[in-house]
């Protein structure tokens, strides 16, 4: 399958006939998660606009080298397109790095991404602008061609590793061709306190900085397949825990005591930080009592619509007032899930 038949297409793009559904609610509009892989993809493109309402896409070992500028306004929480032919600069003009530029309107993909995975595409560079997808938890970009995360520009797109990422808990870069972390230690350091995961085996690091020691919070690290002479594979080879207290005791007493201060301006004490806390803490728990109250709504307006001897002005009425209370939903779960990143 190279596109989006043209019968389902049309089928999807239909008006629902649920009794529930909205006022001019598609029948593609229901579907929240499609997996599409192992095809013969060429572009994303007819699948998005006939699912609008899509939470996650699996469309991994196709041929997609490109994403539509479309895709900006369908609130994907996951995406996983491993194994295709997408290239820095195709995702560094897509949505998935242009999303977040208006601060003033974040688009749906921008607010809801949450994981991820480009692992297996033809990246020759780490786009920057990823870091502008402020609740994204999973990055995977392992067995692509990236060979630096230094800081650069390439066709005019910023490239290399940079701050941002502050809802990280999951990076893996292994199996790519870096060199040169760049800043990344030290970001990761700063920006990055929910980080558990990282790994960045097989490259062509020749130095593995101590300083990623610092990442205390992390379960899991993987050093190993680099051609680095300076810490033997024996010791790569231990608990994660032992790693890290292993890179810490070689920095320099400086070096340490610098980056200490800088991991904890990212994770500030209860004490220093009561006060907004308290007020972050109340906004949250108010946040997330509209979003219980307008899920119970959804549920007393679908039961009534249930009843079969309502008139049609009143089914009317109550299915305008339905996709109403599911439009406030959406938008109360996207400002809590700001809250809890923020």
């Amino acid at each position: 399958m190279q596109a989006l038949p043209n019968e389902l297409e049309i089928e999807l793009t239909s008006r629902s006939t649920s009794a529930t559904a909205a006022p001019g609610a598609t029948t593609g509009s229901n579907i929240k998660k499609l997996n599409c892989s192992e095809n013969t993809l060429a572009t994303l493109d007819g699948w998005l606009q006939a699912l609008p309402g899509l939470s996650s896409i699996e469309a991994s070992q196709n041929h997609i080298e490109a994403l539509p500028d479309h895709m900006a306004n369908v609130p994907l929480a996951e995406i996983r397109l491993a194994r295709n032919r997408l290239s820095f600069a195709s995702v560094a003009s897509s949505p998935l790095c242009c999303s977040g530029n208006i601060a003033s309107s974040p688009s749906a993909l921008a607010t809801n991404l949450t994981f991820l995975d480009l692992s297996g595409n033809d990246l020759e560079f780490f786009p920057s602008d990823l870091s502008k997808l402020p609740v994204l938890s999973t990055l995977l970009l392992s067995n692509n061609r990236i060979q630096t995360l230094a800081s650069g520009v390439h066709d005019g797109k910023p490239t290399g590793w940079c701050k941002g990422f502050k809802a990280l808990e999951t990076l893996n870069l292994s199996s790519n061709q870096i060199l040169d972390l760049g800043e990344l230690p030290r970001c990761l350091i700063e920006c990055c306190p929910r980080l558990r995961g990282l790994s960045l085996q097989n490259n062509e690091l020749s130095l593995i900085p101590p300083a990623l020691g610092m990442l205390q919070n992390l379960t899991s690290i993987d050093l190993r397949g680099n051609p680095q002479r300076g810490i033997r594979m024996g010791i790569l080879d231990r608990s994660c825990t032992e790693i890290l207290a292993y890179l810490r005791g070689r920095m320099e007493e400086g070096e340490a005591r610098s980056l200490e201060v800088l991991a904890k301006s990212a994770t500030p004490s209860d004490q220093a930080s009561s006060g907004s806390d308290e007020s972050a803490s109340a906004k949250e728990n108010n946040g997330r009592g509209k979003v219980a109250e307008l899920h119970r709504s959804i549920e007393d307006i679908t039961m009534e619509l249930n009843n079969v001897h309502l008139t049609e002005a009143t089914k009317y009425a109550l299915k305008k007032k339905l996709a109403m209370t599911k439009a406030k939903l959406i938008k109360e779960e996207r400002l809590l899930r700001m809250q809890q990143y923020s």
